[in-house]
């Protein structure tokens, strides 16, 4: 076996340990990050998943008969825009290995340089586990289609629009625990990721089935349904920052796309950690649109077609119950509980889409909305329960891990430089 892999993280963390922090801040301050970390004879191409800045394909390691995805990269053939590109590569590298542990992030696996004939360059290659079913633009246009009456529904004896509904409920609390993560790192952040590249497409859907339950006689339960769960990765351009004060830069071309917030789409205008928050609300809105089939909300989505930026158009968006008869309907045919969870949660993705930046709320406040949210919500059909057991584990077994890495800086050990 590959010395450079590990086995996959189980769902639920074990307790964080020194040897761990060492573990995690030796391989962050690694000089040679990138270096050749597997054998490429040991990885076997079964398709091809997608195609952007680099090339994603489903891979079979040999040693283990385990499927990964690997993200290829071209190498440039020029030493300093190579070096460059490496550079960019090992950052994105140190923060998958910050959030390791994490089921809401890709696991690093490993990664190597090889010769690709088909493309005649160098290619960097890093390997993260899981595959991916597709990412959430796709999921969601998947979805658009599916609202055809003659479709049949996803599963039996549920009505589909209903199904949509629960599952747009379930992404959305896991969003908020993305970025209980991903900004907050614990809830006296001294540091802050700025993922820079919110959107659809760097969503991916990962469908997980349930660890089995076991009643007190060790008889295993009924097994309950797999879950579509969203996991976020492409942290290329993402930037780690000490302070949320310092966490100011100005617009690059990189950053700009259908979700960027208004002070990223104006050119040369500074802006900070705030502009993840705008990107992260007109997701949530786009994942609430399509899969309620908003009526009044469609028009203004990239799956269904529209071309001008959330960003561009916030006057244009309705944050409450339209009075047209036809939108009333609609409303009107939603379950009582429904209809709470739309007011409510649309008056949250309002406020993280304010247009002033520092209005806002932080990572923590955005946790706190959807996690009172859930509390008066376990009535609806599906409840959360159990994955919420979870993730709290996760966040006070990422809390002891943070704490340990703060102590561990404190007393000179080292830790993460600014990136």
């Amino acid at each position: 076996m590959d010395p450079h892999f590990e086995e996959p993280t189980e769902s639920h963390p074990s307790p964080i340990s020194i040897e761990d922090i060492l573990r995690v801040l030796e391989l962050l301050k690694d000089p040679n990050l990138l270096g050749d970390r597997s054998d490429p004879t040991q990885y076997e191409k079964i398709r091809d998943l997608g195609e952007g800045i680099s090339r994603v394909t489903e891979v079979m390691f040999k040693p283990m008969g385990k499927s990964f995805a690997r993200k290829c990269y071209d190498l440039p053939d020029h030493k300093e825009s190579c070096q460059k590109v490496k550079e960019s590569l090992a950052h994105e590298v140190k923060l998958l290995k910050l959030f390791s542990g994490l089921d809401l992030f890709p696991e690093f696996r490993g990664s190597y340089e090889e010769w690709d004939d088909a493309h005649d360059k160098y290619t960097f290659n890093i390997v993260i586990d899981p595959v991916a079913d597709r990412d959430l633009g796709r999921e969601l246009r998947s979805a658009k289609v599916q609202f055809d009456p003659e479709m049949p529904p996803p599963q039996p004896d549920v009505p589909k629009q209903r199904q949509f509904r629960y599952l747009s409920r379930h992404w959305l609390a896991e969003l908020s625990e993305v970025f209980f993560f991903l900004h907050g790192i614990g809830p006296d952040a001294d540091r802050f990721v700025r993922h820079r590249d919110i959107k659809l497409a760097n969503f991916l859907i990962v469908t997980r089935r349930p660890q089995p339950n076991y009643n007190h006689a060790g008889i295993p339960e009924p097994e309950e349904p797999p879950i579509k769960q969203i996991i976020l990765s492409d942290f290329g351009i993402s930037r780690v920052f000490p302070s949320i004060t310092q966490a100011i830069t100005n617009s690059t071309q990189s950053e700009k796309n259908f979700f960027s917030a208004p002070e990223v789409l104006s050119d040369g205008n500074p802006h900070g950690i705030w502009c993840d928050v705008f990107s992260l609300g007109a997701v949530m809105l786009e994942i609430l649109a399509v899969m309620w089939n908003v009526p009044f909300l469609v028009e203004h989505t990239e799956t269904w077609g529209c071309k001008t930026a959330y960003g561009k158009k916030l006057s244009e968006l309705r944050f409450d119950i339209p009075s047209s008869s036809a939108d009333l309907t609609w409303f009107q045919d939603l379950h009582e509980q429904e209809q709470k969870y739309f007011r409510e949660v649309l008056a949250i993705i309002e406020k993280l889409m304010g247009r002033a930046p520092d209005e806002r709320p932080t990572a923590t406040g955005i946790h706190h909305y959807f996690e009172t949210l859930e509390m008066g919500m376990e009535n609806w059909v599906g409840g959360r329960s159990k994955r919420n057991l979870e993730l709290a584990e996760q966040r006070r077994w990422w809390i002891d891990r943070i704490g340990v890495l703060g102590l561990l800086e404190e007393e000179g050990t080292g830790g993460e430089e600014q990136c």
